[in-house]
């Protein structure tokens, strides 16, 4: 039994691999809310729902910087729903823009996540080394009606077993699915089949220890 608890213990807080990611949903429930980001080189995933005006953020660069940038739409949805992204730089007088990806005059492809296991489309990635200063990136379609996923950064987030169910769970709610279908998630069966098998072998060395005495 002792080999149960440690085998669990270990599960919990071992690193998941390589293709880790932090899960963070938006909540904008106004047009006039932006959502500061503190880290745009750690690998994050927010994922929110339109609901009649974009979905803005900002961010500092105090040195020049890297940025990654792609956004994603659940697969399956409908055309409308297809997501644009704009990047501009704060200047003395208005914005200067930096990058600009309209739904419509992208090519769509897609891609399967390989932690959540589900399907999006997504655009070509936004790759490009930033120089310092206040920038804005704003999430948009023709309707702003519409669930996404706004990508960002490029380091590898090497999260706990528990911090990437929570990630799993976080971007399923936020794309409107329901818990319970994490269990044909691979990191959900795979970890509780090897934990059921182990007490399985637990309780039948126990049983045959008994009969033996």
């Amino acid at each position: 039994m002792k080999y149960t608890v440690i085998f669990t213990f270990i599960l919990f807080l071992f690193p998941v691999g390589v293709f880790a990611y932090e899960t963070v949903a938006v909540d904008q429930p106004s047009p006039f809310k932006i959502s500061e980001l503190k880290d745009v080189t750690t690998e994050q995933w927010f994922v929110g729902e339109l609901d009649n005006f974009p979905h803005t953020f900002e961010f500092l660069l105090t040195e020049g910087t890297t940025l990654n940038v792609q956004v994603m739409y659940p697969e399956g949805a409908l055309d409308p729903e297809k997501i644009s992204v704009l990047l501009v730089k704060k200047a003395e007088r208005g914005v200067t823009e930096v990058m600009r990806r309209t739904a419509d005059k992208v090519e769509w492809t897609a891609f399967t996540d390989p932690i959540s296991g589900l399907s999006f489309n997504e655009n070509p990635t936004f790759n490009d080394r930033l120089e310092p200063g206040v920038y804005r990136l704003e999430v948009s379609n023709p309707n702003n009606i519409g669930r996404y996923v706004l990508k960002l950064g490029y380091e590898d987030d090497n999260g706990s077993y528990l911090n990437t169910l929570k990630d799993i769970k976080t971007l399923r709610n936020g794309l409107g699915l329901g818990t319970i279908g994490m269990i044909g998630n691979k990191y959900v069966y795979v970890p509780l089949f090897a934990l059921l098998t182990l007490i399985f072998f637990a309780w039948f060395w126990y049983r045959r220890k008994i009969t033996s005495a």
